[in-house]
C-alpha cells in the first residue's frame, strides 16, 4: 500500500515497513521507560527530556503491548520465569514476573529499533536488556500498539498498530516528515 493522506492533507498513512520502521523510531528513539501499567494487558510509558527532535514528535509515548513478548534474549527470558517465586496454574507466563521484567527497565532509553516484515519490534535499549514484542497473536486482533495520551500535544497525529497477523501500519502528520528548509533556519 502506497502511503495516503487525509482530506486536509494533515495526516499520512503507510504501511510500507521501511517508513512505519522510520515513525517508530522517530517515535521511541531517545526516550526513556518511565512507568509501567497493567489493565487486562501492559502499556509502557516512555518519555523525553528536552527538545523533542521535531515539534510534532510528542513528549510522551505509550507502548501498549497484547501479543507475547519478552526482555533480553529467549534464554535469558526462559531463566528469569523460571525463576518466579510461585508456579504458574496454567502454564503461561505469569504477569507478576512480566511486571518485573518492565521494572527493570524502568529509566533505560531506548537507543535503536526494528522492524521485521512480520511486525517484530525489537527495541534496544541502554541498559543492555532489549524489549522484544511478537508482530502476530493468536487471542488479541492487535498485536502491539504505539501512540501517545490524548492530552499530550500531537498526540492525534501519531499512532502505530500491528494487528495479530503481523501488518503494521502508522499514521502520522505529513509536516514533521519534511526535512528543514534553509529558510526555517532564517531569523525574523
Amino acid at each position: 500500500m502506497n502511503p495516503s493522506v487525509d482530506e486536509e492533507g494533515d495526516i499520512q498513512t503507510s504501511t510500507n515497513t521501511g517508513e512505519v520502521e522510520k515513525v517508530i523510531s522517530d517515535l521511541l528513539r531517545g526516550t526513556f521507560v518511565t512507568a509501567h501499567q497493567y489493565a487486562a494487558g501492559f502499556r509502557v510509558e516512555l518519555s523525553r527530556e528536552g527538545r523533542p527532535p521535531h515539534p510534532f514528535i510528542p513528549m510522551v509515548v505509550w507502548l501498549t503491548l497484547r501479543s507475547s513478548w519478552r526482555v533480553g534474549s529467549e534464554n535469558e527470558w526462559q531463566s528469569m520465569l523460571s525463576s518466579a517465586p510461585w508456579p504458574t496454574l496454567d502454564g503461561e507466563v505469569n504477569d507478576p514476573m512480566r511486571a518485573y521484567a518492565l521494572a527493570w527497565l524502568a529509566g533505560a532509553e531506548i537507543t535503536d529499533m526494528s522492524l521485521t516484515e512480520g511486525g517484530e519490534l525489537h527495541l534496544v535499549t541502554a541498559r543492555g536488556k532489549d524489549l522484544v514484542l511478537s508482530g502476530t497473536d493468536e487471542v488479541f486482533e492487535v498485536s502491539w500498539i504505539v501512540d501517545s495520551p490524548q492530552d499530550v500535544p500531537n498526540s492525534e497525529y501519531w499512532s502505530v498498530v500491528c494487528d495479530n497477523a503481523g501488518l503494521v501500519c502508522a499514521r502520522f502528520p505529513r509536516r514533521a516528515r519534511r526535512a528543514p528548509t534553509r529558510a526555517s533556519f532564517r531569523s525574523t
